[in-house]
């Protein structure tokens, strides 16, 4: 349901209510403590470095690009979209984390894409956190109907 709800904002308005968003935050949290006691915390620490060192190569990147310091927050990266990648952290291993980052991605590019060759709109944004949202539906789906 909050996948749902994540997903529809972010497609619908580009933006995700804080209110969804911490409700995901606390439910991946809970989810992640009681289904990897002893490896969530790893995970998190892990994948949030990971996150850390991208956010910093793209900070990088556009301020040399831009030839001044570029803040990529709200103006290329939503803080929603940021919030929504903290969140995940604590669901997989750096390695299985790296792979499902990379492919979903990769999937909301070529989608967002598509999207615009049929659809031009200059002012066009991605929905990161909408596209990762439903990509874990099927994800979580697996989960409970494997955890019985």
């Amino acid at each position: 349901m909050v996948l749902i709800a994540i997903a529809t904002e972010d497609f619908k308005y580009r933006a995700v209510h804080i209110g969804w968003l911490t409700a995901f935050l606390l439910l991946i949290g809970s989810y992640a403590r009681y289904n990897f006691s002893e490896t969530w915390l790893n995970n998190a620490i892990g994948n949030g470095l990971f996150l850390g060192l991208q956010m910093l190569c793209l900070t990088l990147y556009f301020s040399i690009r831009n030839k001044k310091f570029t803040n990529i927050l709200n103006t290329y990266l939503g803080i929603g979209d940021v919030f929504f990648m903290i969140a995940i952290c604590p669901l997989f291993s750096l390695t299985i984390f790296l792979y499902a980052w990379i492919f979903s991605l990769l999937i909301i590019l070529i989608i967002s894409l598509l999207w615009l060759r049929f659809r031009p709109n200059p002012d066009f944004t991605i929905p990161l956190a909408g596209g990762w949202a439903l990509q874990l539906i099927p994800y979580f789906l697996y989960q409970i109907y494997n955890s019985h």
